[in-house]
């Protein structure tokens, strides 16, 4: 019933659209959310969230979460393997609500890219 009560379906997952596309290699994931750990500290949003990495934007260094609650994340991740100067703002994270509004911004992303080609 939690799980009803944040909008979690463990089955339910993006559809993915260029440029973003999904986490398929365990290495790949693992590396991400090694990096995660190492950037995000307690005054972070992301802080406790447990984020786990479940996409890849293939033209920058951004990547999709789903966070422990149900919401997900887009993180541009820095890749300097330490917290940030600024550890509240970086690495940057658009935090969304649910997959509905995970999946808007996916697709968002997917018609400004199939624009700029």
């Amino acid at each position: 019933m939690a799980d009803e009560q944040h909008g979690k379906n463990p089955s339910a997952r993006p559809a993915w659209k260029e440029p973003w596309c999904g986490i398929e290699d365990s290495k790949q994931k693992a590396a991400i959310e090694k990096e995660l750990a190492l950037e995000i500290g307690p005054e972070h949003p992301l802080w406790g969230t447990r984020p786990s990495a479940i996409g890849t934007r293939q033209d920058c260094d951004d990547v999709a979460v789903e966070l422990s609650d149900g919401r997900f994340a887009i993180v541009h991740l820095v890749w300097h393997g330490k917290i940030d100067q600024f550890p509240r703002e970086y690495p940057f994270a658009l935090m969304l609500a649910d997959l509905p509004t995970f999946q808007s911004e996916i697709d968002s992303d997917a018609l400004e890219w199939s624009d700029e080609e």
